[in-house]
């Protein structure tokens, strides 16, 4: 049988089942866990952006889907793998990112929390997921540090984080 035909193809079912993938079923073979098979497929249909946006963001996230099959201890200080619905919670925050704004380099802490952060033009900005279905952040620029913690994932970007992710863009 063709795998290409027949592969679970997650990233169409991400967005429509995001509020319900708790408790619908899974679907056989892809039980929820916090081991990922290498399944996730591409995600190139799931914003309106330019082919290069799309080509980006679709790498991003691919990244971040391979710190879901990272091996125990992977750090070498008992390092975990991040958990599905932690990688769920970083790719609906992605899928609703403002195109306007640069895309964030990712990273994954010990305990499994998959973060994004910005840095550039003396501005850093942070965002930690730990599969909640909340964020936490920090937006630093020369002038404010802030930060808030249990932001729903679902909800609008804050006003600050958002100003301080644009800052750290380049402009000519």
């Amino acid at each position: 049988m063709n795998q290409t035909a027949t592969a679970y193809d997650i990233s169409s079912e991400l967005n429509r089942d995001y509020h319900h993938w708790r408790d619908a079923p899974a679907k056989p073979g892809y039980e929820a866990s916090s081991k990922r098979s290498s399944v996730i497929k591409p995600f190139h249909t799931w914003t309106r952006t330019s082919p290069a946006e799309r080509d980006a963001k679709s790498n991003l996230l691919f990244k971040i889907a391979e710190y879901c099959n990272l091996p125990e201890n992977w750090d070498g200080y008992g390092g975990v793998a991040a958990s599905l619905t932690t990688f769920y919670d970083a790719f609906h925050f992605l899928y609703r990112f403002p195109s306007t704004l640069p895309l964030p380099k990712p990273m994954i802490g010990g305990s499994g929390v998959i973060g994004l952060y910005w840095e550039g033009n003396g501005c850093y900005a942070s965002i930690d997921f730990d599969g909640s279905g909340y964020y936490c952040y920090i937006a630093d620029s020369a002038d404010e540090e802030s930060g808030q913690d249990a932001v729903p994932v679902d909800s609008q970007l804050p006003q600050r984080l958002a100003e301080v992710i644009a800052e750290t863009m380049d402009t000519f």
